[in-house]
């Protein structure tokens, strides 16, 4: 039997050695406690600069290395005792053992005694830790002189959206900044988190102007507050997440209010930022829908049970609609229906901000609501094209109203809702396509909608010198204004009338019903190009700081546009009177997206992103089919039949979308409407058979479901 023999006691002492050892070559953690608990930056300071901003200096501890004697931190200035590190008195194992256990007691006992006093003062340990983690991002707010810059740049890009006003959100920051010190007041509560959410993105997004500096340096540096603002917004809007379960029903509605205010701050971030593309926008918006539902924006607060001032029943109103309108054009793109429930959101009055006051009263809200409709509902004429102004009650004189762009929007977003329907209706499988004649009828009633000011034939004299729009008076966002509006006007047209335009070529009566929705479609596809083109003068030449507007939206508007003028093109060919009016319009078109693709590319320099990928794809698109269009193919046999042949078989894909476009059927021995005069065989006479091996080259094979 072999007895298992105890250790001696040299190999115990050189066993205790090597662990002696070890425990020396450990590595040191060379920041202070306070800034490894919080994981901030620490530069090692005695104290630390986040301690001393923090004011938390008495917390900025630092633990001695491992295997050194001292088990415990050391306070700042603390000199650490050496004494016993003496190799030649080395005490024994049994003895550094009793030390140690001694050391352990008393900082135990040393943390229950704080615990107790702890709860005495009404506190707790984790309650002081969350407290710590508050004042740390207080601490990192950017100083006032910072902020303030910043909000005048967000400010000058929010003049499209509207999504924030500009008097009370400037007035709420001022609350939250000491003047005295130019600093983030140390005593700000967890209520101001929301507020304090928004603030870090609104800021975020006003860096976006200092990335149009030609100096590398300043733009890297923008882009690096950008991200610590960022990273503000997310930690602030989980603060506030938490507690907005128990405020949804709160008297004072500023909380819940600016709850979702920074979630539509990160809809006009996505719609401004390279990086995304309309799904993740659409993403964004399904969390926006279901935070407003769940703090029940749907409702109108004059039904709601909870009493509030009339200022913010107005900025409800307001969040509401611009949430509204936003998720309506999101699914009218994507082709998806809207996830939004039936509301008795009433308008919002039309007022300049300056006189939305926080003490406003519901009789001078009313008074205002009168003076708007008077002074927007005169009829047509040349004093019309003058963009409307309102009453200031403050001044008594009159201004643009900041919120007459949106209002308009409101007026024809249920008209926007019924194309949607009929639209959503044209892609059932085998069901036949609504009467033409209502889609005409909602696009005269979309028209008769829109202001005078904001009409294309008042936007394509922008350029003359005699352009109300351009004129002296007039804020820089007026023009920018028409341009969307009109865009938007002619994308809606366009999509209301794709379905019919690849109808069944051996129907009957479906030609006319063809040259109909392509003669509409064109128009609006030259209106929307036109549009798209003055923006780009306006915002490059005019007004700089508009150049962030620029989105993928616009990209994909003028995508579709111009593979309409080509493939119109491409079947009628150069003898057509309208061919060279055609190729204009793609030639512009695809210097549009020169221009987005190459400013894409400068800001997202080694990235990638889809937007940028889709701006690409979407321009060598319009490259391939504008050379085909100049020199069409004619190898196709005319049809004696008398009937209608579909000019292109191939599948073509919108790269912002992935959805199929649709074909243009073209007519045999039938003349067009706009031109009596065309060859009738002219129209048949192309195919567009080798566009397959261009989308394959471009996109790749369809997979599925893809086409």
């Amino acid at each position: 039997m072999i007895r298992s023999r105890p250790p001696s006691p040299s190999a115990s002492m050189d066993n205790h050695a090597l662990e002696r050892g070890r425990i020396k070559r450990s590595r040191a953690v060379l920041v202070c406690n306070r800034c490894k608990s919080l994981k901030t930056r620490c530069d090692l300071g005695r104290p630390c600069g986040s301690c001393v901003k923090a004011k938390a200096e008495d917390k900025c501890t630092y633990d001695p290395w491992r295997g050194s004697q001292a088990q415990r931190s050391l306070p700042v200035g603390a000199v650490p005792d050496h004494s016993n590190n003496n190799c030649d008195s080395a005490p024994s194992s049994l003895e550094d053992r009793l030390s140690h256990v001694e050391k352990s007691l008393a900082k135990i006992e040393s943390l229950l005694s704080n615990t107790s006093r702890g709860h005495q003062n009404g506190s707790s340990p984790s309650r002081h830790s969350e407290e710590d983690v508050w004042s740390s991002l207080i601490a990192q707010l950017p100083p006032f002189s910072l902020a303030e810059s910043l909000l005048r740049k967000y400010f000058t890009l929010d003049t499209m959206l509207r999504y924030t006003h500009q008097p009370s959100f400037t007035s709420r920051a001022l609350k939250i900044y000491s003047i005295s010190t130019g600093q983030a007041r140390h005593d700000t509560d967890k209520e101001s988190s929301s507020y304090l959410a928004s603030l870090c993105l609104t800021m975020a997004i006003g860096t976006t102007l200092d990335d149009q500096h030609s100096n590398s340096e300043s733009e890297q540096q923008s882009r690096n507050l950008r991200k610590q603002l960022i990273s503000l917004h997310h930690r602030f809007y989980e603060i506030s997440e938490n507690l907005v379960p128990y405020r949804s029903k709160d008297s004072n509605p500023e909380f819940a209010y600016y709850h979702l205010h920074a979630l539509m701050l990160r809809i006009q971030r996505a719609i401004m930022d390279d990086c995304s593309s309309l799904s993740q926008t659409w993403f964004a918006q399904g969390k926006l829908t279901n935070t407003a539902l769940f703090l029940e924006f749907h409702r109108d607060p004059d039904d709601s049970d909870v009493q509030i001032s009339p200022f913010w029943k107005e900025l409800r109103r307001r969040i509401w609609w611009a949430l509204s309108i936003g998720e309506r054009i999101i699914t009218e793109k994507l082709r998806l229906p809207s996830i939004l429930p039936q509301s008795t959101v009433r308008k919002p009055v039309l007022i300049p901000d300056c006189d939305l006051r926080e003490d406003i009263t519901q009789s001078e809200l009313n008074d205002q609501s009168l003076i708007g409709r008077i002074f927007t509902s005169s009829s047509t004429s040349i004093a019309d094209l003058t963009p409307p102004e309102i009453l200031v009650a403050s001044t008594g004189k009159t201004a643009p109203a900041e919120w007459a762009f949106i209002d308009a929007k409101i007026d024809t977003t249920q008209i926007m809702t019924e194309l949607s329907k009929l639209s959503r209706h044209s892609l059932v499988p085998n069901s036949p396509l609504p009467d033409i004649v209502l889609v005409d009828n909602l696009i005269e009633r979309l028209d008769a909608q829109i202001p005078a000011h904001l009409r294309f034939d008042t936007l394509s004299t922008a350029q003359t010198r005699h352009c109300p729009l351009t004129a002296p008076d007039q804020p820089p966002w007026i023009l920018a204004q028409a341009c969307v509006s009109n865009t938007g006007k002619a994308s809606v047209t366009l999509n209301a009338y794709q379905p019919y335009l690849s109808l069944c070529p051996r129907i009957p009566n479906n030609g006319q019903i063809v040259q109909h929705a392509l003669e509409q479609s064109l128009a609006a596809a030259h209106r929307l190009i036109v549009s798209s083109e003055i923006f780009v003068w306006h915002v490059t030449l005019r007004w700089p700081e508009g150049r962030s507007l620029l989105s993928w939206n616009t990209g994909s508007k003028v995508f579709a546009a111009g593979v309409l003028v080509a493939l119109a093109a491409i079947r009628d060919g150069p003898d057509h009177n309208g061919w060279r009016k055609w190729m204009g319009d793609l030639q512009s078109a695809e210097g549009l997206l020169q221009v987005l693709s190459d400013r894409t590319a400068k800001n997202l320099e080694g990235e990638w992103s889809a937007c940028k990928s889709a701006d690409l794809k979407a321009l060598k698109i319009l490259r391939q089919l504008h050379e085909r269009a100049k020199s069409p193919a004619r190898s196709t046999p005319p049809s004696s039949s008398g009937t209608m042949s579909i000019v292109n078989e191939e599948k073509l894909f919108d790269p912002y979308t992935t959805h199929e476009m649709s074909r243009i059927s073209t007519l045999n021995n039938t003349p067009s409407q706009v031109d009596m005069t065309v060859d009738p065989d002219m129209a048949e006479n192309f195919t567009l058979e080798d566009l397959e091996a261009l989308l394959t080259q471009v996109y790749g094979k369809p997979q599925g479901g893809a086409g």
